[in-house]
């Protein structure tokens, strides 16, 4: 990834290099968010003055890309990227922060909030707000963690707006934690609270402020998931190009025939096109929030339509071993369809992208009609 503008994310990209290379097929993610820790990468892209490093958006798409490459299911996109990123935003949420920040706290996102314009009807969690607690009900999926700390959940109010809470993941009457296995290797815990009483000190925001933290704090996630994604991609065509040189059919290399070689080009031209969006989510203007959100939309897009392409490509010219957990394209694969999961398909996104160029183009219409 070309990404590397500066002597500090050309260490970054190397260290994260030599960090997959060593622990990529020993991924349990207790250890690897203790090396997260000891690296300093808990907050990678977080201002320095909230205990981060500073490094900003580029970092996190860098560190990210790198992970790609390997299929690293880790909980450092939802429990660095995601979590730290709504508690970053969050003035009530300090302690929490810190506390996440030096690897103290597993702290796991509803599934819900990763998605664009959540519906809080439809987060599976309603809150009713008496004079000594909060009584919550319902069900929800959290990502990161097979068993976190804390969980980031959005709640139906009765009468009032929508609240972020930070729920206290603990054992007790009513509330019911079990662990999910995503397809890629990664971790998730589904609960189911009855009635569960939460002091009302686990709010964390509501109404306008609430929707402007997940919106922020949503964007910076969707920026590291599509360089997850490009991350993957690369290592789709990667095992492709290799792939191809070894195997022999007639006689011969199965690269050399012309129309492999036109497919590999078109495999190419849809990794560069991912590439060349990331990279400019990444350097998009921090005072032009608007270009920063399409931006972002657009390669997350992107890495769906390329990775969607050079996956069904890199598996029909691998045959039957490209699905298998062996190959890395089989893996490649079924991270980029976890990541489609938990973030949106195209669908959703495409929707959203379609508002945003409405949302642009109504100021110019009212200023040629004055």
């Amino acid at each position: 990834m070309d990404l590397l503008d500066s002597p500090e994310l050309t260490l970054l990209r190397d260290s994260g290099a030599r960090f997959v290379a060593e622990y990529a097929d020993r991924a349990d993610p207790e250890r690897l968010w203790a090396h997260f820790r000891d690296l300093g990468w808990l907050g990678l892209d977080l201002p320095e003055q909230q205990g981060g490093s500073g490094l900003g958006p580029a970092a996190a798409a860098v560190l990210m890309e790198v992970f790609g490459r390997a299929a690293l299911a880790s909980p450092y996109l939802t429990g660095s990227l995601f979590a730290a990123g709504i508690l970053a935003r969050c003035p009530s949420a300090g302690r929490a922060l810190e506390a996440l920040l030096h690897g103290r706290a597993r702290v796991a996102v509803q599934a819900n909030l990763a998605l664009p314009e959540c519906d809080a009807a439809a987060s599976g969690l309603a809150m009713a707000e008496g004079d000594a607690s909060l009584r919550l009900d319902g069900r929800a999926l959290l990502l990161g963690w097979a068993r976190p700390d804390a969980a980031i959940v959005l709640a139906q109010a009765v009468r009032d707006e929508p609240a972020l809470l930070l729920l206290p993941v603990i054992d007790g009457p009513g509330a019911a934690f079990e662990p999910v296995a995503f397809a890629d290797g990664g971790a998730g815990t589904r609960v189911e609270l009855n009635d569960v009483a939460v002091a009302h000190g686990a709010v964390l925001a509501r109404g306008a402020p609430r929707r402007a933290i997940l919106d922020s704090a949503r964007l910076a996630a969707l920026l590291g998931a599509a360089a997850d994604n490009l991350g993957a991609t690369q290592a789709l065509f990667d095992a492709t190009l290799a792939h191809v040189k070894l195997r022999r059919q007639f006689g011969r290399a199965i690269g050399s025939f012309q129309a492999l070689q036109f497919r590999l080009a078109d495999m190419w031209i849809k990794l560069d096109e991912a590439r060349s969006l990331v990279m400019a989510a990444a350097r998009a203007p921090t005072d032009d929030e608007a270009e920063a959100v399409r931006l972002t939309t657009a390669a997350w897009i992107q890495s769906l339509w390329s990775g969607h392409m050079m996956a069904e490509e890199a598996v029909q010219m691998h045959g039957a071993i490209g699905m298998t957990e062996q190959c890395a394209v089989g893996r490649a694969f079924k991270h980029l369809l976890v990541n489609e999961l938990i973030f949106g398909g195209e669908d959703v996104h495409l929707a959203a992208y379609d508002r945003l160029r409405q949302d642009r183009a109504q100021p110019r219409a009212r200023d040629a009609t004055a």
